[in-house]
């Protein structure tokens, strides 16, 4: 079969495509055809032996997949059969065309959830739920507050008030400047310079079509038609209009990647144009039902 193989310890641009043998499936195990694979820092440190797991050399890294089940051994439990769609975490091995794994890590996925989604689930998933249940201690009942993002959005949003009607576009270009230096400090410190130039000069022109539009489009433009407009109208008025961003996050998805629209989600954009239909239109309607 063919794989992502890790022939050496070392780097990750070591890791070639070539074949493997078929693993051999366990009696109490099962065979999954990959469809999709998930890459997490996890599957780095493994080709480069800093994980706590070292798999005999040569391996295909990989710790979680999604795709169907082509075959069960004979003690297999679960109740999965030959055919079943299914996201696995086997802890290596995903990056090929087919892996072995035991019952007790892998999961049926529904027919609404694509492979590429469900392959990158587990880890994510599992992560989180460690964070706020077992370091977290997080209870059924109790409330999360994210408060990280929100004091930065917040704080930016103030300082955009606080500036009052300036040339927007300078603004933003010039305050932009100050998240670089620290930006390229913790590059430098997390990926190294090698992995940095490596990088760039992988980079194609779609790649650097999106460094354009994050540049331009988002920050120049986007940026700073938020702060010219919190710069010349109440804030109440305008930071209400934020709640669209999940709106057409969801409706882009739908429209270029193909996502369904399920129930619930349908129901978030009501509850989403709902909230901003009352932050926008209360004020006057009370001013109006007060006189």
């Amino acid at each position: 079969m063919k794989a992502a193989v890790c022939k050496k310890i070392g780097r990750v641009e070591d890791v070639v495509i070539a074949t493997l043998p078929s693993p051999q499936l366990r009696e109490d195990h099962l065979r999954i055809r990959v469809r999709a694979c998930a890459l997490n820092f996890p599957d780095v440190l493994m080709v480069q032996g800093k994980y706590q797991t070292r798999p005999p050399l040569p391996f295909a890294p990989g710790m979680e997949c999604a795709g169907e089940v082509i075959e069960a051994g004979p003690k297999a439990k679960g109740g999965f059969k030959v055919g079943d769609r299914v996201m696995a975490q086997p802890g290596v091995g995903c990056l090929a065309e087919e892996v072995c794994c035991s019952p007790m890590s892998v999961y049926s996925i529904p027919d609404t959830v694509s492979y590429e989604q469900a392959a990158g689930f587990i880890v994510t998933y599992g992560t989180v739920y460690h964070a706020f249940a077992d370091r977290g201690g997080l209870k059924r009942g109790e409330t999360l507050l994210v408060l990280g993002a929100a004091a930065s959005w917040a704080g930016g949003n103030m300082v955009n008030r606080a500036a009052g009607p300036v040339n927007m576009l300078g603004y933003v270009v010039w305050s932009s400047l100050f998240a670089l230096p620290p930006l390229l400090v913790m590059a430098l410190v997390l990926e190294g310079w090698p992995r940095i130039s490596a990088g760039i000069a992988a980079a194609d022109s779609l790649t650097w079509a999106s460094v354009l539009w994050q540049s331009v489009g988002n920050t120049m433009f986007g940026y700073g038609a938020w702060g010219w407009l919190l710069a010349r109208h109440e804030a109440g008025s305008v930071a209400p209009l934020s709640l669209l961003v999940p709106v057409f996050g969801l409706g882009t998805s739908a429209l270029v990647l193909g996502e369904p629209l399920q129930p619930w989600k349908l129901t978030a954009f009501a509850l989403v144009m709902a909230g901003l239909a009352l932050g926008v239109l209360w004020p006057r309607l009370s001013q109006r039902f007060t006189r």
